[in-house]
């Protein structure tokens, strides 16, 4: 069977409010008329074609080159998607063009790209831009779900010049070059950048990290533009640091600029993650701002930093700071390596205020000085240990080509896998329930709701432990399971998000989540608050007690019962999981099979293997069971022709077997395996 059981298919819903139209790499701008058999060639003549009605451009797999001009004002929002995500990708490089240009358009939407320069060569601009045109506005842009990396010249992204109502979501953004950032906001009004992804990782890219990038994100008013105000910057995730030592994670005011370059600035329920070991000058700066809150951030590691917290200064010409206020954040060094915690002259900053803080230094004293801002100065504030895991073994969120390095497949699992390893705080944290909710958003980073005690920093805590309620096989949902068998646990609070492992060896822990069988975690498939799908470790014993521990949350200790065998047939849409055997063709009554013709039988429960096979690990040949197994058709036992292991899976078993003469009609097939039998299945048999 070359389908895996349990495929997810991925059906491509698109809304009935416009048409659908179609680009690719083979398609034509001049004989094309954008369907799904005669496609465009370029985005650019989609976005001049299509009728002002919400439509839809899919856009297949494949290298598209050049410049991308977008600069249709639309009434009604047209989307601009790839067909599969992160398998369109947009390069140019022509120098001094930008792959992306968004001038003057208006209700566009461009979702699921890689964005890119093909190499150092291309010694080009910014790769994406997003400003106003001939007087108009850029105005209710979307930029969604895409990869958005490897600059040779200037930002990633460049919202400026007059464009308001931005939206940037969602996306991985990684290696600018010089002193420029992954998103530039600059004179514009409205930008909501939330949900993305932000790290450097030069050397994953084949280049040198010079230590001279600039921040991730700066928001600032370079040319005295009417306002640069209204920007939230929420529920983003920063990581890997690799830059220039005088830089930030986010820098607000840049430019030395004799006004305040920007005011009524947002940013709330960031993780920031110092896991690098190169030096930043902080997590966040404010250079002639006001109005600026910083609130429920959670900064944790040993960051080496200048500042491990903030840096509040003037620049240049700039008027002094005004109201930058710092509410129920978590500042976290477990290393207990934190020297300086902000930088800054007090005279240069009007009303800084921290209030109801947490603050962590390993244990050991927490660094004062004269600078602008000390823990000392918080009056409510919080000193003790949030418990976040510890950063070893972090994997990037690269992509590659077919998915991440993590083995997930989108841009939302690996945020939630990062924010779960790494942003959830454990047991008897001294984050939970110590904000004040007057302070608080209403929700966390990954947007559940906070409730009327909210917790610190950015991850609201589900204090309530793991509840399972039913353990059973997976196949057919009854309470026998078998070593090496797959299984599925039932109950609540079991995971605090949805995750699927693609990748073999299965994780042992997946999105914070681990099933401990007397000690041992044992290799996970599939978590979710209600469900967890698991593989019974081959050397279970028969008798044992199941733990489930969420984000070091632990549940209660669930009796297991092992048997040798427990066969369980899978089923697909209603009917037993028998396939043609050779094929991916399942048994059914219009596609029945033929005495004397061999079957493959999807199954669990065989138990142990006659050769060791780790558990988690897929089969990379034929190993057959160790028990005896036959398949019983109507009664009658037949010798498989192999009973095992199913290959490039862990916990599935096969069983290929020729359905004997003389057969016709519905069958009743049931599977024996060392004397324990499955539930019988129905096979139809045409003669």
């Amino acid at each position: 069977m070359t389908a895996r059981l349990g495929l997810l298919v991925l059906v491509l819903a698109v809304s009935a409010r416009g048409g659908v139209y179609y680009v690719a790499p083979d398609g034509s701008d001049v004989a094309g008329d954008g369907s799904a058999e005669r496609p465009w060639a370029t985005l650019t003549h989609a976005a001049a074609s299509i009728p002002d009605d919400g439509s839809t451009v899919i856009v297949r797999d494949g290298v598209y080159r050049g410049r991308v001009r977008l600069s249709r004002r639309f009434s009604r929002r047209a989307v601009f998607r790839a067909e599969h995500p992160y398998r369109a990708r947009l390069e140019n490089g022509t120098p001094d063009e930008r792959v992306v240009a968004v001038f003057g358009a208006a209700n566009l939407e461009l979702a699921g790209f890689e964005i890119t320069r093909p190499g150092p060569e291309a010694d080009a601009a910014i790769l994406v831009q997003i400003q106003q045109a001939g007087g108009l506005a850029a105005e209710d842009i979307v930029l969604r779900d895409n990869l958005i990396h490897d600059s040779f010249n200037n930002d990633l992204v460049k919202v400026n010049n007059v464009a308001r109502r931005i939206l940037i979501e969602g996306n991985v953004l990684f290696n600018q070059q010089g002193h420029d950032e992954h998103i530039d906001v600059n004179g514009v009004t409205d930008v909501t950048i939330r949900d993305n992804i932000f790290f450097n990782d030069f050397t994953g890219s084949g280049r040198t990290d010079a230590a001279d990038t600039g921040s991730f994100i700066v928001i600032k008013n370079s040319a005295g533009l009417p306002e640069n105000r209204r920007i939230r910057v929420q529920r983003n995730i920063f990581l890997n640091w690799e830059g220039s030592p005088g830089s930030y994670f986010v820098l607000v005011g840049e430019d030395g600029q004799p006004f305040h370059e920007a005011e009524d600035v947002l940013i709330e329920n960031n993780l920031m993650i110092g896991n690098s070991r190169k030096p930043m000058r902080a997590p966040f700066g404010v250079k002639g701002a006001r109005d600026v809150i910083f609130r429920h951030n959670t900064v944790v590691g040993d960051l080496p930093a200048n500042a491990f917290a903030m840096r509040l200064n003037r620049e240049g010409r700039n008027p002094v700071n005004e109201r930058i206020w710092f509410f129920a954040n978590v500042w976290a060094d477990p290393t207990g390596t934190m020297q300086d915690f902000s930088d800054g002259d007090r005279a240069e900053t009007r009303d800084a205020r921290l209030d109801n803080n947490l603050y962590w230094n390993g244990g050991r004293p927490l660094p004062a000085d004269g600078d602008v801002l000390n823990p000392g100065d918080d009056a409510r504030r919080v000193i003790g240990d949030p418990k976040l895991p510890p950063q070893d073994g972090l994997v990037l969120p690269r992509w590659t080509g077919t998915r991440f390095r993590s083995g997930n497949l989108t841009i939302r699992e690996e945020f939630e896998r990062l924010v779960m390893l790494y942003g959830a705080p454990g047991p008897s944290s001294a984050v939970i329930g110590r904000a004040d909710p007057v302070q608080a958003p209403r929700d966390d980073i990954l947007g559940r709701p906070r409730d009327a005690a909210p917790d610190l920093g950015c991850f609201e805590v589900d204090d309530e432990p793991p509840r399972p309620v039913a353990l059973t096989d997976a196949a057919i949902f009854q309470p026998r399971l078998a070593p090496g068998g797959l299984a599925t646990l039932f109950g609540s609070q079991l995971s605090a998000v949805t995750a699927r492992a693609y990748d073999h060896p299965l994780p042992r822990n997946l999105a914070g989540v681990e099933v401990l069988i007397e000690g041992q975690t044992a290799p996970l498939g599939y978590v979710s608050p209600q469900q967890i799908n698991f593989q019974i470790p081959y050397d279970t014993p028969a008798e044992a007690r199941l733990i489930v521990r969420r984000a070091g949350f632990t549940g209660l200790s669930w009796p297991l019962r092992v048997e040798p065998t427990a066969p369980a047939i899978f089923s697909v849409g209603g009917l037993a999981a028998i396939t043609h055997a050779g094929t991916p063709r399942l048994a059914t009554p219009e596609d029945p099979v033929r005495p004397g013709e061999a079957i493959s039988i999807w199954l669990t429960g065989l138990g142990e293997l006659q050769e060791p096979l780790d558990s988690g690990q897929a089969a990379e040949r034929p190993i057959w069971a160790a028990a005896p197994v036959r398949v019983l058709f109507n009664g009658e036992p037949a010798e498989p022709l192999y009973a095992g292991a199913a290959i490039g899976f862990a916990g599935l078993n096969q069983i290929n077997v020729e359905v004997p003469r003389g057969l016709t009609g519905t069958v009743r097939l049931q599977i024996d395996a060392g004397g324990a039998r499955s539930e019988p299945v129905s096979l139809s048999v045409s003669p």
